[in-house]
């Protein structure tokens, strides 16, 4: 039996439950602003603008026909979560882009303000505009329940995205690899100065020059040009639509294994709206051939398909059927829905958040106990036989409760008797001191119950 598609038959109602629950980041939806402006590749099959459009739709009205996408910001929605009962795990604009130009910078604050005042919740917001959420958020220390990252859908944009996420006082960090549309290095970014990001471990990699032969050279791992706190949350899906892209698994292997080397949480959302298949038909209208270098071929994507073009690396993928088997959800016979423990309400503590003295501190904890001071012979053989402390010595120093300061404080604080003992302190005998005997008290007579007469 093949372990990589495992049998699994539910029913259809099982079925969008557990496809709900695999594309969901979080269990509610905080819906802020409405619609989006396209930006990106990946925005070309995205859900924001049918749901902006139900939105005029059920408000009465049409959108205007000059700015179809121009987004709609809805400010009775940040009385939200303090209508929520209990602690949530809270998805903040996900039909839309909380940091895009359309949304004003006032109405951004006002957001960032409300999810620090509900401490209980833990907020996710995610953006393709990072470098607007670097102008808005970059200046000050943001709430401990709050979650900023960002979206890519190639190595392109993960390359030019990310490293804005680090220069934002975010005490989570995490990153939308949705839909990816090619491969990501998620271990690697270098940087327009030469120098290298590395997002998994939170460290920057100095640049040093060329040597003799022309080579470029960093400085080690060991000695960063700058520390931060590493990515705490990846996360990869497919893509969904009325024609998905899908990724290859070689992409998707390849940030699984890298995330567990760093032992950073994957969260894997599933191949979106197509599923691989074991069996494709060249006749299928929904055919998607994906290879390892990024091309797709197929009628699925609206071209034909070439047999000559197929290698032995190309993955077979066709549209989800409805009451399908839910293997989109699986990742070589695995689900891997791992997620950081966001129990903590604050902020986690960073080097670059503490005072001189303690980051020292800290840094000689890193680097281990030092060295131990000199043993017992160490110490005799420096100073001789002479700085050792007998055992007899010690036996014989007094006890501090013997010691005549000791004993005059008892007698001043003991009752003085009307006939002292000669030859010892008032109220003392021998350094002792003896409380007086209590005056002998009549006993009452016991009384007996008479005896009874036997006659």
């Amino acid at each position: 039996m093949n372990t990589r598609y495992p049998a699994i038959r539910v029913t259809d109602q099982e079925l969008l439950r557990q496809r709900y629950e695999a594309l969901s980041l979080n269990e509610r939806p905080w819906n802020l602003v409405y619609g989006c402006q396209p930006v990106s590749e990946a925005c070309k099959s995205c859900f924001a603008q049918d749901a902006l459009s139900r939105f005029h739709i059920n408000a009465g009205r049409t959108p205007h026909a000059s700015a179809p996408h121009r987004p709609v910001i809805v400010p009775a929605a940040l009385a939200e979560p303090a209508r929520w009962t209990t602690p949530q795990q809270v998805t903040v604009a996900p039909l839309s882009d909380l940091f895009q130009p359309e949304v004003p910078a006032d109405f951004v604050g006002r957001v960032i303000q409300t999810i620090a005042d509900h401490p209980q919740h833990f907020f996710h917001i995610t953006t393709r505009y990072p470098q607007r959420m670097r102008t808005l958020l970059g200046s000050g220390q943001l709430p401990g329940n709050l979650s900023l990252g960002v979206a890519a859908e190639d190595g392109a944009s993960y390359g030019e995205r990310v490293p804005y996420l680090f220069d934002v006082q975010a005490a989570w960090r995490h990153v939308v690899l949705e839909p990816l549309l090619g491969a990501v290095d998620v271990e690697r970014i270098d940087l327009p100065t030469r120098d290298i990001l590395w997002p998994l471990e939170g460290i920057v990699q100095q640049y040093l020059g060329v040597d003799a032969d022309g080579r470029p050279q960093w400085l080690s791992k060991g000695d960063p040009l700058r520390r931060y706190e590493p990515l705490d949350w990846v996360l990869l899906g497919g893509e969904r639509g009325a024609q998905p892209r899908p990724p290859h698994p070689e992409w998707v292997r390849r940030v699984r294994d890298a995330c567990r080397d760093a032992e950073v949480p994957f969260f894997f959302r599933g191949w979106g709206d197509s599923v691989i298949t074991r069996r494709p038909d060249p006749d299928d209208t929904r055919l998607v051939i994906v290879s390892a270098d990024g091309s797709r071929r197929g009628r699925g994507v609206g071209s034909a398909i070439n047999q000559l073009s197929v290698v032995d690396n190309d993955v077979y993928f066709t549209r989800l059927l409805h009451g399908d088997e839910p293997i989109q959800f699986y990742l070589d016979g695995q689900r891997h829905r791992e997620a950081p423990d966001v129990s903590l309400r604050h902020a986690k503590l960073r080097l670059v958040d503490v005072s001189p003295l303690a980051r020292q501190l800290m840094e000689r904890i890193e680097q281990g106990p030092g060295p131990s001071g000199p043993t017992t012979q160490e110490y005799i053989e420096a100073r001789g036989v002479a700085g050792r402390k007998s055992a007899a010595a010690d036996k014989r120093r007094p006890r501090r409760s013997h010691t005549p300061s000791f004993k005059a404080q008892i007698a001043v604080a003991a009752p003085q008797p009307d006939h002292p003992v000669a030859g010892a302190t008032a109220g003392t005998r021998g350094g002792i001191v003896r409380r007086p005997a209590r005056e002998a008290r009549p006993r009452p007579p016991l009384k007996c119950r008479p005896a009874m007469d036997p006659a």
